[in-house]
């Protein structure tokens, strides 16, 4: 049995995994910032939020 299903996203210094959905309702209400670091286990490096598909999910200034 999976129990993380669809939770593929990390977030530095955070050891909890994350979903898609997830992800991006924190990035809407500003929990996490464009310099936040993600990554899964497919990318294998820390990208920033402003440097991915996210950025659009960031509030607009």
């Amino acid at each position: 049995m999976i129990l993380n299903k669809g939770k593929i996203w990390h977030i530095q210094n955070d050891n909890t995994a994350y979903s898609d959905e997830e992800l991006i309702t924190m990035i809407k209400s500003g929990k996490l910032k464009a310099d936040t670091r993600i990554t899964n286990r497919d990318l294998k490096k820390w990208i920033r939020i402003k440097d991915s598909i996210y950025q659009f999910y960031l509030p607009k200034l």
